[in-house]
């Protein structure tokens, strides 16, 4: 199956009441299964992408955190603040629909759930 590689819209909204977070505002490309970007508060993320099977991708993101101000640091999965280097990892789900493409799915960090989109915006 194809690498699903272009210019990608990744949104997350979160269960808990009240965030302020909004680092799933970015745009992101994926080429050859990877992206890696910058967001607002400095986190530098670097996602690999692998194909499971044609309705499905694993998603595994490593987040540094070394120039992130300690007012903006991510949770570990145990739902704490951490200062240190973090992994993520979800199953997302492909739609597809003519040229659009759709990826979603969840991670849950503490008792918080995470939604996860990813929707294509350019062809690659």
């Amino acid at each position: 199956m194809k690498i699903i590689s272009g210019q990608y819209k990744l949104q997350h909204v979160t269960s808990r009441p009240h965030s302020e977070d909004q680092r799933g505002m970015e745009v992101i490309q994926i080429e050859n299964g990877q992206s890696h970007f910058k967001d607002m508060y400095g986190c530098i993320w670097d996602t690999t992408f692998k194909t499971i099977d044609e309705d499905h991708i694993k998603m595994t993101a490593q987040v540094d955190q070394s120039q992130v101000d300690m007012d903006h640091v991510l949770s570990a999965e145990s739902g704490r603040a951490s200062a240190e280097n973090l992994t993520y990892e979800s199953l997302l789900k492909i739609s597809r629909k003519d040229d659009s493409i759709h990826l979603s799915g969840q991670i849950e960090i503490g008792d918080d759930i995470v939604i996860i989109s990813l929707h294509k915006v350019t062809n690659a």
